[in-house]
């Protein structure tokens, strides 16, 4: 059977604080609280098991203190292969003020690692790799701990092609930097993570989808730049699409998982053989129905079913 396999290398544990309006420098006061074990590809795991769809999770297992990813991964009837290593699990401390809908984060960078179990998780990954069907997907998402070689994700995603899984990028700096040279099939950077990519900043959908065309040009066959608010934009196949949601009266109860829901969804409808404009759909259907949830929780299928009929796609002539 093929499956998706989501890598999360920084696993962290949410700590979502909701206040009616924030005020920087002031007492505010707290209106809800709740801590998710997470992280980008955890997310991705989550939302995936939440469609019934076939995943594993790989990563790290930090094993000092209470909370242990294994046990959350369990209690979500998730597959995992993990790779323990000391320290606790980070904290990143979500403020999402609920009269503005936006989200202040304070994210730890993790427990570092040494280089002897970097390689360690790489062989275990590889591991899973091997055993993976033909035309399976592979996730490699987030932020990676201290110790962790910044080539690390470039190297995984060539031992994905080697075994002709589909390789999907989402990280940053010079993760993703170096993992873009490695030619992913599909990248999903945001918008500040992609002007990094560019070397500059872009001003229009049409600007964004020329930048993302040339990146596709140049060996990654799909290029999605999430948009936040102002929907997405994909890259594929000699053409280029602009998603957003529209006539949606939803409150906003959780913002840091918009992009992994995306990304998981993209992962299904490849997994199932489906084209780049139904890949945009359902992934920013997922999206929106998951920033309606409170913390880092995740859709599942009624809710993304539920915003379907709310996602607007139009075709994009690069300028």
């Amino acid at each position: 059977m093929k499956k998706i396999l989501a890598v999360t290398l920084n696993p962290c544990v949410d700590y979502t604080i909701t206040v009616p309006a924030f005020s920087k420098g002031e007492k505010n006061p707290v209106k809800k609280a709740r801590k998710d074990v997470a992280g980008k590809g955890i997310n991705v795991c989550t939302l995936l098991r939440n469609m019934d769809a076939p995943v594993i999770a790989a990563g790290f297992d930090f094993m000092d203190g209470r909370v242990h990813v294994r046990d959350a991964l369990q209690k979500r009837d998730i597959p995992c292969v993990l790779t323990e290593v000391s320290g606790n699990l980070r904290t990143n401390i979500k403020i999402l003020d609920a009269a503005t809908e936006e989200m202040t984060e304070l994210n730890e960078n993790g427990h570092p690692v040494s280089i002897e179990k970097a390689r360690e998780v790489q062989e275990q990954i590889c591991g899973i790799l091997d055993d993976l069907e033909e035309g399976s997907v592979m996730v490699v998402s987030g932020s990676a701990p201290a110790g962790v070689p910044t080539s690390l994700y470039g190297q995984l995603i060539r031992e994905g092609k080697k075994r002709k899984i589909f390789t999907i990028l989402d990280a940053s700096g010079e993760l993703l930097r170096q993992g873009v040279a490695a030619c992913p099939d599909l990248i999903k950077p945001n918008l500040e993570e992609f002007f990094q990519l560019a070397g500059r900043r872009l001003e229009t959908v049409e600007e964004i989808a020329r930048e993302a065309e040339k990146i596709r040009r140049s060996g990654v066959p799909m290029v999605c730049v999430s948009m936040g608010p102002e929907g997405a934009v994909l890259a594929a196949e000699e053409s280029c699409w602009y998603a957003r949601c529209v006539e949606v009266d939803a409150h906003i109860r959780g913002l840091q998982g918009a992009g992994d829901a995306l990304v998981a969804a993209m992962a299904l409808q490849i997994l199932q053989g489906n084209g780049p404009e139904s890949m945009l759909r359902m992934g920013m259907a997922a999206a929106n129905a998951s920033i309606q949830l409170e913390g880092s929780q995740m859709a599942g299928p009624l809710e993304i079913a539920g915003m379907i009929d709310a996602v607007q796609i139009e075709r994009v002539t690069p300028i």
